[in-house]
């Protein structure tokens, strides 16, 4: 079982404070015949407590310790007084030792605390670049903060343009739908018109067709009539055969003009597509 473990078996260990515990931590290691070392080792068994404090108890153990020796060296109890001077020789050679030991220690003690001031020179400059450093990382968080909000704000403005934009290009959308069944309604009505304006084409040339038929026919007859005429009075039949090939040219020229008419495709059912597309 190690110091530390023996300390803590003692009533109460929890319960006592750094003082108290190193001059305990003294006195199983004088019972166990072990030196007491330097206060580091102490506090490292203990648990707790500064430097001031274990090297208060250090010393206050041995001074409790050097006034029991005394009483003891000055009241031997059956030792022969021919030993008395030599325990006294003994005693002063331990106490000399006991003094330049301390002494050491005191040094190494002394030693220990301007390293400690040093240390703790060293730990407050840290402390001091750590505080600074604080400082930047929470500037720079803060920072960061106002940039995560600055972002989330252009996100939401973002956001709400973006719903605006979808519910204009649904609007849209539905807008160029009924633009497109509007679109193909007109479309088929404007096939429809030109089927039944092709119809109506088709039976006008036909009857152009019939018409012209008929003035050939017409025509025919005349001119045989005209010739019997002629065959009877030749003298006034040369200029009535004159008129009638005059008007027949002209009427035939009336007749050409009227078949080309009809028989131009599409001409008349344009004009009337395009009177009604303006």
């Amino acid at each position: 079982m190690d110091i530390s473990q023996q300390l803590q078996q003692t009533p109460n260990w929890s319960g006592l404070n750094a003082y108290e515990r190193a001059k305990i931590c003294c006195q199983l290691l004088t019972t166990l015949g072990q030196p007491i070392p330097s206060w580091m080792q102490i506090r490292q068994w203990i648990g707790k407590g500064s430097a001031n404090d274990i090297h208060r108890a250090k010393q206050d153990f041995l001074a409790s310790q050097q006034t029991v020796q005394q009483s003891m060296l000055s009241n031997p109890t059956g030792i022969p007084s021919a030993l008395t001077g030599t325990l006294q020789d003994w005693w002063q050679q331990l106490r000399q030792v006991a003094r330049e030991e301390y002494q050491q220690e005191r040094a190494a003690w002394q030693q220990e605390k301007q390293d400690d001031a040093v240390q703790i020179q060293m730990l407050q400059q840290l402390q001091q670049q750590a505080e600074e450093v604080q400082q930047q990382q929470l500037a720079r968080i803060d920072q960061l903060q106002r940039q995560v909000e600055q972002q989330q704000r252009e996100y939401i403005d973002l956001n709400h343009a973006y719903q605006q934009a979808q519910a204009i290009h649904q609007s849209v959308l539905a807008q160029f739908e009924q633009q497109t069944q509007a679109y193909l309604l007109l479309q088929q009505q404007q096939y429809d018109q030109y089927h039944q304006l092709r119809q109506q084409y088709q039976q006008q040339v036909e009857q152009a067709v019939q018409s012209v038929a008929e003035l050939q026919t017409f025509a025919a007859e005349q001119i045989d009539r005209s010739r019997q005429q002629l065959q009877e009075t030749q003298s006034s039949t040369e200029q009535f055969i004159q008129h009638l090939q005059r008007q027949q040219a002209n009427f035939q020229q009336r007749l050409i003009q009227q078949y080309q008419y009809a028989a131009t495709p599409h001409s008349r059912m344009r004009r009337t597509l395009i009177r009604r597309i303006r």
